[in-house]
């Protein structure tokens, strides 16, 4: 993730968006712009086993996934 919360392919320039608002919408990388859709704020627990979450900065998208460091 970049300093202005993007998460961006550095191989492509291309940046992690979404296809939609619905739960079940595709994520897509795209060119990259200042959408809310795009910049994302992270939340990772302190725990050895735990649910992390990326969420969009207009909080509409919340992505979890389960994570063991």
């Amino acid at each position: 993730m970049d300093q202005a919360g993007q998460l961006k392919n550095q191989a492509t320039g291309l940046c992690l968006d979404s296809a939609g608002l619905k739960s079940g919408d595709d994520v897509v990388v795209t060119a990259c712009s200042d959408s809310p859709s795009q910049t994302f704020n992270t939340n990772f627990g302190t725990t050895i086993k735990q649910v992390a979450n990326i969420q969009t900065s207009d909080e509409n998208l919340t992505w979890d996934w389960n994570l063991t460091i």
